[in-house]
């Protein structure tokens, strides 16, 4: 998590779109653009805001 945190990402929400997405990937460039420093703050903070709230 300090990778995320480095990249600007904030880590619960980083996580959870990291282990939201994951099962979905089909290639290896599918899980490079989830890697911290190739997704933006915003790009997390938009994907985290359309999952349901627990």
């Amino acid at each position: 998590m300090k990778t995320a945190k480095i990249s600007g990402q904030h880590p619960q929400r980083y996580l959870g779109v990291l282990l939201s997405e994951l099962p979905n990937v089909q290639r290896v460039e599918d899980v490079e653009a989830l890697l911290p420093w190739n997704i933006t703050p915003d790009e997390i903070n938009r994907r985290y805001a359309t999952y349901p709230v627990p």
